[in-house]
């Protein structure tokens, strides 16, 4: 993701889910037992959202999600803060950004604000093994992101 072979304007949309948040981070625990994906890097999903950039048309849409709350490297992803949320959309340097975040609670999942979430967390069942008090699947926060080129 972070060098495609990909023509430069080359795509209408470009749709990441929950993927940007393990680039540059220990992917053999889960995903492949090949040890050139354990890495130790965890701002090289910048370099992910520049090669999207580049690869996506003018006027061309990027949507994607990560999780979001009180930032924490977890090895083999990472919560993303505000901050990074910032940084990635100015590397980025859309014409237009439009955000929604949810967050997940007692009651279940509704509408936030980045305020709201910033100490949202993520249950990992490779490191708790138990569920927490509210069953969480995994975030507690996910921020959804648009933006055109």
């Amino acid at each position: 993701m972070r060098s495609s072979c990909f023509k430069d304007n080359f795509f209408d949309y470009i749709v990441s889910i929950s993927t940007i948040e393990h680039i540059g981070l220990n992917n053999t625990l889960l995903y492949t037992a090949d040890v050139t994906k354990n890495e130790h890097n965890p701002h090289s999903y910048l370099e992910a959202i520049k090669e999207f950039r580049r690869i996506l048309k003018p006027g061309g849409k990027l949507f994607l999600t990560v999780p979001y709350g009180k930032h924490k490297n977890h090895i083999w992803f990472q919560v993303f803060n505000s901050f990074m949320v910032d940084e990635l959309i100015n590397t980025f340097g859309p014409k237009k950004a439009e955000e929604a975040i949810f967050q997940y609670e007692k009651q279940g999942w509704g509408l936030s604000t980045r305020e709201k979430a910033k100490n949202a967390t993520c249950f990992d069942i490779n490191i708790t093994k138990q569920y927490d008090w509210d069953f969480a699947a995994f975030s507690r926060a996910v921020l959804c992101l648009e933006m055109i080129k």
